[in-house]
């Protein structure tokens, strides 16, 4: 069976910002849940020039891209690279995405996305995921895991995002709790679910997992790309990672 691929990209780099110390938490969990589910690319340390290599390097087959670290409207805060660049802006990242003409699903996990969700679905992006608001880091990777729990699970899009939002609600008394402190009143109606799932046709809703993984393309020639469970591959740097 051929594994769909998925491009978990993390980066810390803070510009000045506080440092996500659930970072690694979240790294681990999906990383878990995608034993045997889908093919893992881990970019712990992610930088544009590592997001071009992955891509580069499994064509046509990254279903997901996944970015977890800190973010500005405009754009995705990655590490920086050998010439200091570390601003992703999304004016040529989700054309950049869009073109590699096999993701389906973007999850940008951090604060203040949403102005971006536009340029992706432009792109052809299927279902884009993005926040509302600056958001609590440890918010983040209970949505996240929550999220890809249910959709590992063989629910939909829609679904298991409709599902993570309930959780979500059901472990929080006050909707503030979930936002970012910093620059907290500055923020308008709080009482919105932090997430947003965007579709580019009502249809993309009810991708499954096991659309995928039916229509996952092989190599050239016909040969398929055939991955063990637990296959991690492309780790840059993860430290005090329990792989067991």
């Amino acid at each position: 069976m051929s594994l769909p691929a998925i491009l978990l990209g993390f980066a810390n780099d803070s510009q000045g910002a506080q440092p996500l110390a659930e970072l690694e938490r979240e790294q681990q969990a999906l990383l878990d849940l995608f034993s045997g589910k889908m093919e893992p690319v881990l970019l712990v340390q992610a930088t544009l020039d590592r997001v071009r290599s992955r891509f580069n390097d499994h064509p046509g087959r990254i279903r997901v891209f996944h970015f977890a670290g800190h973010a500005r409207p405009e754009a995705l805060l990655l590490e920086p690279d050998t010439e200091g660049f570390s601003t992703a802006y999304a004016e040529g990242l989700a054309p950049f995405v869009g073109q590699q003409g096999s993701v389906a699903l973007v999850f940008l996990n951090g604060c203040s996305t949403r102005a971006q969700v536009s340029l992706f679905l432009e792109a052809g992006i299927q279902a884009v995921i993005a926040t509302v608001h600056q958001i609590q880091d440890d918010t983040a990777r209970r949505f996240a895991t929550d999220f890809y729990t249910g959709f590992c699970a063989g629910k939909s899009i829609r679904t298991a995002f409709d599902e993570a939002f309930s959780l979500l609600n059901t472990r929080v008394s006050r909707p503030e709790e979930v936002f970012r402190r910093i620059g907290l009143e500055n923020q308008q109606d709080l009482s919105r679910n932090p997430y947003e799932l965007h579709l580019k046709t009502p249809a993309a809703g009810e991708i499954r997992l096991a659309d995928w993984i039916e229509k996952n393309p092989g190599t050239p020639g016909g040969k398929t790309y055939n991955q063990q469970a637990n296959t991690i591959i492309n780790i840059d740097r993860i430290e005090n990672a329990n792989f067991s």
